[in-house]
């Protein structure tokens, strides 16, 4: 009972150790805002907590243990050690800096994924290593940002039955939502390392679960996965993957493995795919698995767009014979079943921050109901190309209380482009088309007003889709 009553009063005085200060871009003067600042132990570099800096650069966090690191962490960048600290019970201390840009720079590759792990040691492995630690970085930005209630995202889910040969829809049903946390319920990461990916039910259904973000961020990922770095498939030597494996199979337990794709430029993870290790033949020929897709944010913040797992259904089939015990059990895929999401619009305390450029809504009977804003004529219509698409739509501002038609140039650019791919003038209503959108991938559009305004927020128009539309509204007055 002693010992119990001595933790209960020490535990307090620990947790009110606090490390705070205020973080600079290179220049000295600009705020160094959505930054993560990493705290760990400096006896064995376990992480001790999280935290992500302000709009002003400014973060705080609570300290647990004595004898700590400080690292600031940007994609793209490389980390920075902010100083190393040792705390008196309730100390708190202050610990700013100015941080210097040194790119993180992911090189071309082009061999495929391997049948086994590679070494842990060696020029290769720190190189998959410092690669996966960008990609920790973006995960752990996005999960600081779901709980940001500052933020309203309208959100899509679509669930779709399809028959065992994928020939015939059996049910979709779609849902469209507002929400003020964009947050998705992953099962715990702790459950899917201890007890795996799927569960069998007495009843004989099976549950199928995906990695959530805890689980690449957990530190139980790299002591039990191998990472190598991967080209990509169609020889696209503008993203870099980090293959991931399990070390070692584990009799019974579904595992995962796959690949976290970044692109070169910036090392900006782009998308996480999964596939479940260790399930049975039959299961296997239905390719389950999914992916999670993510863009960086014109507000240095991080989201979760996209994502989608994909479940076979299993039934038992008995072949009845002359004798009963030539009767034979079969197990048969009965169906397949898919739940996808898309995150549609993302809008701040600024206004809107991503759009995913739909052209269309869920009613409230699950009904896809398309808008009839169509773009405006042009005397050079575009041309139908992959992977690009036509944007259109209309920019709005307030002014006075009232919404008047925006006036001004729209520009677009992939994020770590150096000039503009792309621009137009706004017509006398407000209304504009763009040509040649790149889809698939994160683009950065800026409105430049004649007042001397800018609003710049991300664009994704997903791959499947040709056409996107955008409504753009900010505020002019003060």
């Amino acid at each position: 009972m002693a010992a119990l009553v001595l933790a209960v009063a020490v535990a307090p005085a620990l947790a009110a150790q606090e490390v705070a200060g205020r973080l600079l871009r290179e220049d000295g003067v600009t705020p160094a805002s959505g930054v993560l600042v990493r705290v760990v132990r400096a006896s064995d570099g376990r992480t001790v907590t999280t935290v992500t800096t302000s709009a002003t650069g400014e973060y705080r966090a609570a300290v647990g243990v004595d004898s700590v690191r400080l690292f600031a962490l940007r994609v793209g960048m490389r980390p920075v050690e902010l100083g190393a600290l040792r705390l008196r019970t309730g100390e708190r201390r202050e610990l700013a800096g100015v941080l210097a840009s040194e790119v993180f720079e992911l090189p071309a590759v082009r061999s495929r994924a391997r049948d086994r792990c590679g070494p842990r040691e060696g020029p290769e492995a720190r190189l998959a290593a410092s690669a996966f630690e960008q990609a920790r970085t973006a995960l752990e930005l996005v999960r600081a940002a779901g709980g940001d209630t500052t933020r309203r995202a309208r959100v899509r889910t679509v669930r779709t039955r399809w028959s065992a040969g994928e020939e015939r829809v059996l049910e979709v049903r779609r849902r469209e939502v507002e929400t003020g946390r964009l947050e998705l319920a992953f099962t715990p990461a702790d459950t899917l390392y201890d007890s795996g990916f799927v569960r069998q039910a007495r009843d004989g259904t099976t549950t199928y679960r995906a990695p959530g973000l805890d689980f690449f961020i957990h530190p139980r990922f790299l002591e039990e996965h191998c990472i190598v770095l991967v080209g990509s498939p169609d020889g696209d030597e503008t993203r870099v993957g980090i293959g991931y494996r399990p070390s070692r199979t584990r009799r019974g337990v579904v595992q995962v493995e796959g690949v976290l794709w970044l692109q070169r430029a910036g090392a900006e993870l782009e998308r996480v795919e999964f596939a479940y290790a260790g399930l049975p033949g039959l299961e296997t020929s239905v390719r389950p698995g999914g992916w999670l897709e993510f863009v960086a944010l014109a507000s240095d913040r991080w989201a979760l767009v996209r994502w989608e797992i994909r479940m076979p259904r299993v039934g038992e089939a008995l072949v009845l014979s002359r004798r009963r015990s030539d009767d034979v059990l079969f197990r048969e895929i009965t169906e397949v079943a898919t739940t996808a999401g898309e995150v549609l619009e993302i809008t701040g305390a600024t206004g809107l921050d991503f759009s995913a450029a739909a052209i269309d809504s869920v009613d409230a009977d699950g009904a896809l109901v398309l808008h009839a804003d169509h773009p405006p004529p042009s005397a050079a219509p575009c041309e139908a190309t992959d992977g690009q698409a036509l944007l259109h739509g209309r920019v709005e501002i307030l002014r006075s209380g009232d919404w008047a038609p925006g006036t001004g140039v729209l520009s677009w650019r992939r994020p770590h482009d150096a000039a503009d791919r792309g621009e137009v003038p706004l017509a006398g209503d407000g209304r504009f088309r763009m040509c040649g959108v790149p889809t698939g991938l994160p683009i950065r559009i800026a409105l430049r007003t004649g007042d001397g305004g800018v609003a710049v927020l991300m664009v994704r128009v997903p791959r499947e889709r040709t056409v996107g539309r955008l409504v753009l509204r900010f505020s002019a007055e003060e």
